[in-house]
């Protein structure tokens, strides 16, 4: 057999049939055998091509009756390029396009399987249905994919964001995700995650203990109206966080929500009635505005803040204010009352 590449500066070909790549593009390679017969094909360089080496589903396992959910997966390495095959093994229960999205049939579970380009496979079992108190689903929308719901009331039809891939740096959560109605941030859900912007739904009643804590690159927080409380250590340490909206929702600021962060302005916090201990604590606010609705600033609540120059008090009778609410910073600020 004599082999030939149609265009040399793509790729070469030896008389073994061994392909080189030289330059990014496409060439036909061509073989002919002794008595004339021939066939050929198109044969695309890609730049820097690397082909996985390790690859595995990643995710919760569960996906309501009639409702669709991207199944993710990481590749190693990271660079690597591949197109991914996927299979469900009972399309009865669950089917699966050809990007990986799931939907659920009918109750039951199937075998959701998915092989690279170059024969790496994995598989995960998918339920559907039968959702229950407790139940973790995941995001299923591009803006929450990276998103995993936990079922907080059954009967109620409600949920709360449980956790998050560590390495997704935007988020949009939803206000409803598989039927269930969004009403809180759960503890601890994106801590340490590097997420540098998120919006959280009017649906969502509270967010919990150390939701965002130290989300070092987070600098768009978009809170809607109807959250009511800000939990302890909240958004603790999320250095670049430089301003925030609160919302007039919000009455309870727990203590720490927003210890040690980069916070230099805030706007809204018209319905706060609590500002908790050490809430903003060390960090560089500039100027405060408390509204008449503050009924205590407790313990350290601006400590260590110095950078504080002007605080604005709406009330018209006194606050109650614990001890050391403003540090050792008296001297420092000017007050305005009405």
């Amino acid at each position: 057999m004599t082999w030939k590449s149609a265009d040399t500066d793509i790729a070469t070909v030896s008389s073994y049939g061994v392909v080189k790549g030289i330059a990014e593009g496409s060439t036909n390679i061509t073989v002919t055998t002794d008595n004339g017969k021939s066939a050929s094909c198109k044969v695309t360089v890609d730049k820097d091509l690397v082909r996985p080496t390790w690859f595995i589903l990643l995710g919760n396992d569960n996906v309501e009756v009639g409702y669709s959910k991207k199944i993710r997966y990481t590749l190693e390495p990271e660079n690597s390029t591949t197109t991914i095959t996927w299979k469900s093994d009972d399309t009865s229960i669950a089917t699966v396009s050809s990007d990986g999205i799931v939907k659920g049939i009918k109750q039951g579970s199937a075998l959701i399987t998915a092989t690279t380009a170059n024969g790496l496979t994995s598989s995960r079992r998918v339920y559907v249905g039968g959702f229950k108190d407790g139940t973790y689903f995941d995001g299923t929308s591009s803006d929450d994919y990276d998103v995993t719901y936990r079922v907080t009331d059954i009967n109620a039809k409600t949920c709360e964001v449980y956790s998050c891939n560590i390495n997704v740096k935007r988020v949009s959560i939803q206000s409803s995700v598989m039927g269930y109605k969004v009403v809180g941030i759960g503890k601890n859900s994106f801590e340490n995650c590097k997420l540098s912007e998120v919006s959280i739904p009017g649906t969502v009643k509270y967010i919990n203990q150390g939701a965002f804590n130290n989300c070092e690159f987070l600098e768009k927080v978009d809170i809607a109206e109807g959250v009511e409380t800000i939990g302890y250590i909240a958004f603790q340490s999320c250095d670049k966080l430089t301003s925030i909206h609160i919302p007039n929702s919000v009455k309870l600021i727990e203590q720490y929500a927003f210890h040690g962060n980069g916070l230099e302005s805030i706007s809204g916090m018209e319905g706060v009635e609590i500002i908790g201990e050490g809430a903003f604590k060390s960090t560089p606010l500039k100027s405060i505005h408390i509204p008449e609705s503050v009924k205590e600033i407790r313990y350290q609540a601006f400590h260590y803040c110095n950078s504080l120059k002007t605080v604005t008090s709406l009330n018209k009778k006194p606050t109650a204010i614990n001890d050391e609410a403003f540090g050792y910073l008296y001297y420092m600020i000017t007050l305005y009352v009405p």
